[in-house]
C-alpha cells in the first residue's frame, strides 16, 4: 500500500471501497466493458441525448444494461434474485421518464 494511503483520513474509506471493487469484480467479471458493448450494439449509428429527461432515460437504460450483464454473471441464486428486483426498479424509473412524452425525452 502507498505511504498517501496509510497516512491518509481517508484511507479506511478507500481500502473499503477498493474491497469492495474486488469482490464485485470477483464476482461478476468486467460488466462495465460488457455493458458499453450492448450499448454499442443497441445504438450502432451512435446516440444522440436530447436534454436532461434524455439524459436521465439513458443513464437509466444503461443501468438496466449493467445489471442485466450482473445477473448473467451472477453465480448464487440470491445474487440473481437481488439483480432482478433492482431491474424491477430501473425498469419502473425508466417507464416513468418515458411517459413524459416524446417532445420532452428523446433519445436518437
Amino acid at each position: 500500500m502507498s505511504e498517501i494511503i496509510k497516512t491518509s483520513p481517508l484511507a479506511s474509506i478507500l481500502n473499503e471501497s477498493a474491497e469492495l471493487a474486488q469482490k464485485k469484480f470477483e464476482a461478476y467479471g468486467n460488466t462495465y466493458d460488457l455493458t458499453g458493448e450492448i450499448i454499442s450494439k443497441l445504438w450502432p449509428d451512435g446516440i444522440s441525448i436530447v436534454g436532461p429527461c434524455g439524459a436521465s432515460l439513458y443513464s437509466v437504460i444503461t443501468w438496466i444494461v449493467g445489471k442485466l450483464c450482473r445477473f448473467a454473471k451472477a453465480s448464487t441464486h440470491e445474487s440473481r434474485l437481488d439483480s432482478l428486483r433492482d431491474l424491477v426498479v430501473y425498469a419502473a424509473m425508466a417507464y416513468e421518464i418515458y411517459k413524459r412524452g416524446d417532445d420532452v425525452c428523446k433519445l436518437k
